[in-house]
C-alpha cells in the first residue's frame, strides 16, 4: 500500500499482487496543518487501523497477547474500517475494558488515567503516556510506538479534538482457580437480563408509583359518598376533584414513562442480543450446522418471540402483578372481610393457569417443530424455483405446504382455544369477585361496620386488584412460546464455533502453503462413511497441484478442509507446520483464497459483491480485476456500470459471470495460496482459454490447488492428486501421473 493524498492505496508488481508496504511514519504534529471540523466529522476520519494499532498497544502494555485480527473478526466494518463506538466490543476480546469519552476535557488528564487513547483534531490517533510537572506531553502513535514524540501540553490540547479512550485489563482466571471454587458459566440470554436489573428496577419503581396514585379514585369515591353527597359540601367535592384529577394525571405520566423505559430497555436488549445470536450463527463451524437451512433460518427467527416477551405489556404486566396485593391491602383497611372475597378469586384464576402449563407447552413445542418444517420447505422452494417448474414439481410443494400448515393450523388453534378458555374464565372469576365484593359489603353495612363510600372504594379496587391476574393467561402462553424459542436459540448458541474466544491462536500472517496431512478423516454426518481419507499426503508450496478424480471422489471436501471451512475428525493437517486447528483463522481466510464451484453472488451492487469482506478499492482496481477473468465487458457494456444491480443469490447472471466474479474476489484479495473447485466450468471456450492464460501469470510463486475436469487446466500446475471415493489413490508429477492413468492394468499387453 502507498500513501497518496491521504489514502491508502493498492500497488500491485509485475505479476499482479498487491505489494503491501508499511504506513509512512507520521510528521511532527506540531507541523500538521489543522482542519476545522466537527466532532462527528473527525470521529468519521479516525482510521480503523489507527484504532487496532491502538488497542493492540494498551494489550502488549498489559500483558494480553493478541492479534488484529482476533480485536476485529466479525464486528461490523464501516468505510474506515473498526468505528469508535466498536471498540469496547474489540477491546473485550483482548481482556480489557475500554470506556470512550468524549467531550473529556484536556485537564482531567493525570497519571492515575494515563495512558490514554487520544483523538486528535485531524482523525489521527495517539496514545498519551505522560505530562510532566514542567509541561511537557510524552505519546507515541500507535502504528510506531517505539517512536516517542514530545511536545508542550498546550500544543497538544490544540490538537486534541475531546475525545478520549481509556483501557484498563479485565480479571481473569487460571486453570488453578477451578480447584478451590467452580465458577458458574455465564447464560448469554440471562446475563444480558441481568445486566439491566436496574433498568427493570426503574420500571418496577414506576409501576408502584403509578399503582399507589391509583388509589387516589377509589379513595375519592369513599370521600364523596360518605361525606360530600350527605352533607352537600360541594367546595369538599372540587376540592377533591382538583386532588384526583391530579393524581389521574400524574399516574398517567408515570405510566408513560414506564412505558418508555420498557421500550428504550426493550430496544437495547434487542440490539444486543440480536447482535449475539447473528455473531453466533454467522461463527458456527459449518459441520455442526443443522442440515435444514430453512428449519435453521427459523430457529433464529424465533428470538422474536423472546424479544417480544419481555418489551412487550408482558413486563408490565408482572410488574403491577404484586401491586395487585398492595389493593387487597387496602381493601382489608376498609372493608375488612371484603378482602377474603379476592383472597379466594386469585387462586381461581392463578391455579387453572398454571395447570395449563403442561398443554402449552406440548403445543408450543409441537409449532416451533412444524413451523420450522414449514419454513424450511419455503425456503428449499425458493431457492430451487427454476428446478421445481422445470420438472413439475410445484404439486409436490404445495401438497407439502399444505399439510403443513393445517397441522401449523391446528396446533395454533389448540393454543388460541385453551388461552380463550383461561382468559373467558379469569374475566368470569373477575366478574363474580366484584359481585360478591358488592354482596359482602352490603352485609358490612347491615352490621354498621361499613360506609357505603368504603362499599364502592372496594368495588374499584377489587377490579384494579383482579386485572392484572385476568392477563395471566395471555402471558403463560407468550411464556411457553418464549420459552420454546429460547431452548432452540440456546442449541444454536451452545454449538461449537469456528473461532473459540477463549482460545491463544497462533499468529501466522504470512503463510506459504506448505500442506501436510497426517491419516486426516473426515465425515459429514456421524454413522456414515468417511468423505475423506488422505492416509500420508502433502501438497508443498509455490507451486501448483491439480486434484483428479471421478465425481464424488473427494476433491471439493479435500479443498474445503485445506481453506479451514471443515475440521476432521482424526488425524492432523499442518499448515507451514503448524495445526490448522492452532493457526489464527483470519490469518488462514487472508491467506487462502478458496473458490467454491458454485460462485454465490448477494443482492446489491456489482461493486458490493467485489468488495465483500475487503477494504476500500478504488474502481480502476475493480475493472482491472474483472478484466483479469475476461468480464470487464460485465461493466462497459451496462449503462449501470459497477453499480450494476445483482439479484439475490446472481439471479439474472449467467454461471460463468458468476464464476468471472468470484475470480475477480480472488484476484482482489491476493492470497499467496490458491484453491480452486472447478473454475471454468462454466465459461466457453473463448474465455476459459483467457482466464487460465491469466492465472497461469498470476499464480507463479503461489501455492494453487486446482480441483479440475479439464485437460487445459493441467497446464497450470506441476504436480496432480488422484483422488477416489475419499482416498488419494496416486500422486507425483503431472505427466508421471497421467501417464499411470492411461496405462493399461498389469497382466495386459498394449497391442496395437
Amino acid at each position: 500500500m502507498s500513501w497518496q493524498g491521504g489514502k491508502l492505496r493498492a500497488v500491485r508488481d509485475d505479476q499482479g499482487r498487491a505489494v503491501r508496504q508499511a504506513r509512512p511514519a507520521r510528521t511532527a504534529p506540531g507541523a500538521m496543518p489543522l482542519t476545522m471540523l466537527s466532532q462527528a466529522e473527525i470521529e468519521k476520519a479516525v482510521n480503523g487501523a489507527d484504532l487496532i494499532d491502538a488497542l493492540l498497544y494498551f494489550a502488549r502494555l498489559h500483558d494480553r497477547p493478541v492479534t488484529g485480527a482476533k480485536l476485529t473478526t466479525g464486528l461490523p466494518r464501516g468505510e474506515k474500517g473498526l468505528a469508535l463506538d466498536l471498540m469496547g466490543r474489540a477491546a473485550r476480546r483482548a481482556d480489557l475494558h475500554f470506556r470512550l469519552r468524549r467531550n473529556f476535557a484536556f485537564k482531567r488528564f493525570s497519571e492515575a488515567v494515563l495512558p490514554a487513547m487520544l483523538v486528535l483534531r485531524d482523525g489521527r490517533v495517539c496514545i498519551l503516556l505522560d505530562i510532566s510537572g514542567g509541561g511537557q506531553a510524552r505519546m507515541v502513535f500507535p502504528e510506531l510506538p517505539e517512536r516517542e514524540v514530545t511536545m508542550t501540553a498546550g500544543q497538544l490540547e490544540a490538537l486534541y479534538a475531546g475525545i478520549a479512550g481509556f483501557a484498563t485489563p479485565e480479571q481473569r482466571s487460571d486453570e488453578r482457580s477451578s480447584d478451590y471454587v467452580v465458577g458458574q458459566k455465564r447464560h448469554w440470554f440471562w446475563s444480558r437480563i441481568a445486566a439491566y436489573k436496574w433498568h427493570f428496577a426503574e420500571v418496577a419503581f414506576a409501576a408502584g408509583l403509578a399503582n399507589l396514585l391509583a388509589i387516589a379514585t377509589s379513595l375519592y369515591m369513599r370521600q364523596i359518598y360518605d361525606r360530600v353527597v350527605p352533607n352537600l359540601a360541594f367546595s369538599t367535592l372540587w376540592v377533591l376533584t382538583i386532588g384526583v384529577a391530579i393524581a389521574i394525571t400524574m399516574e398517567m405520566i408515570v405510566r408513560i414513562v414506564r412505558a418508555f423505559l420498557m421500550d428504550a430497555t426493550g430496544k437495547e436488549l434487542d440490539q444486543l442480543m440480536s447482535r449475539d445470536v447473528f455473531a453466533q450463527a454467522m461463527g458456527m463451524r459449518l459441520d455442526t450446522r443443522p442440515k435444514s437451512t430453512g428449519s435453521f433460518v427459523n430457529q433464529v427467527r424465533e428470538f422474536d418471540a423472546v424479544r417480544e416477551f419481555f418489551t412487550s405489556s408482558t413486563i408490565g404486566t408482572l410488574t403491577d402483578i404484586p401491586f395487585a396485593f398492595l389493593f387487597i391491602l387496602v381493601i382489608w383497611l376498609l372493608g375488612g372481610p371484603v378482602a377474603f372475597v379476592l383472597l379466594a378469586a386469585v387462586p381461581l384464576i392463578v391455579i387453572p393457569g398454571l395447570l395449563a402449563q403442561w398443554p402449552l407447552a406440548r403445543y408450543a413445542e409441537a409449532h416451533m417443530k412444524e413451523g420450522s418444517i414449514r419454513n424450511g420447505l419455503l425456503v428449499e422452494a425458493m431457492t430451487s424455483a427454476e428446478t421445481v417448474k422445470a420438472i413439475e414439481g410445484e404439486g409436490r410443494f404445495q401438497r407439502l405446504w399444505e399439510e403443513y400448515t393445517w397441522l401449523l393450523a391446528k396446533n395454533g388453534m389448540r393454543v388460541r382455544q385453551l388461552t380463550a378458555t383461561l382468559g373467558f374464565s379469569a374475566g368470569a372469576v373477575q366478574q363474580f369477585a366484584y359481585v360478591m365484593v358488592i354482596v359482602v359489603g352490603v352485609y358490612q353495612i347491615f352490621k354498621g361496620e361499613m360506609t357505603v363510600g368504603s362499599m364502592m372504594a372496594c368495588s374499584i379496587l377489587s377490579s384494579r386488584a383482579l386485572a392484572p391476574m385476568t392477563q395471566l393467561a395471555g402471558i403463560f402462553s407468550r411464556y411457553q412460546q418464549m420459552r420454546t424459542a429460547l431452548s432452540g436459540i440456546d442449541r444454536i448458541m451452545a454449538a461449537p464455533v469456528e473461532r473459540q474466544p477463549s482460545r491463544a491462536y497462533v499468529s501466522r500472517p504470512n503463510l506459504t502453503g506448505h500442506f501436510k496431512f497426517d491419516n486426516l478423516t473426515f465425515t459429514y454426518e456421524e454413522n456414515m462413511e468417511p468423505a475423506l481419507q488422505t492416509g500420508a499426503l502433502e501438497v508443498m508450496p509455490g507451486i501448483g497441484t491439480a486434484l483428479l478424480g471421478a465425481n464424488g471422489s473427494g476433491k471439493t471436501t479435500l479443498l474445503k478442509v485445506m481453506a479451514g471451512l471443515y475440521q476432521g475428525q482424526q488425524g492432523s493437517l499442518l499448515v507451514d507446520g503448524v495445526d490448522i486447528r492452532q493457526i489464527e483463522p483470519q490469518d488462514l481466510r487472508r491467506a487462502v483464497g478458496y473458490l467454491p464451484q458454485e460462485t454465490r453472488l448477494f443482492y446489491g451492487s456489482l461493486r458490493d459483491n467485489l468488495l465483500l469482506g475487503l477494504e476500500e478499492r478504488d474502481d480502476a482496481e475493480l475493472i482491472a480485476a474483472l478484466a483479469f477473468c475476461g468480464s470487464e465487458h460485465f461493466v462497459n457494456e451496462h449503462p449501470m456500470g459497477l453499480d450494476r444491480m445483482i439479484g439475490e443469490g446472481g439471479i439474472g447472471v449467467s454461471g460463468g459471470q458468476r464464476q468471472s466474479v468470484g475470480l475477480a474476489r480472488l484476484w482482489l484479495r491476493d492470497p499467496p495460496i490458491v484453491l480452486l473447485d472447478e473454475p471454468t466450468s462454466a465459461m466457453d471456450h473463448a474465455l476459459e482459454t483467457r482466464v487460465l492464460e491469466n492465472l497461469a501469470q498470476w499464480a507463479k510463486g503461489r501455492t494453487m490447488v486446482i480441483a479440475t475436469h479439464r485437460q487445459s487446466a493441467l497446464a497450470l500446475v506441476e504436480n496432480a492428486i488422484v483422488m477416489q471415493r475419499g482416498r488419494p489413490v496416486a500422486k507425483g508429477r503431472v505427466d508421471t501421473v497421467l501417464a499411470g492413468l492411461s496405462a493399461p492394468p498389469s497382466g495386459q499387453s498394449g497391442g496395437e
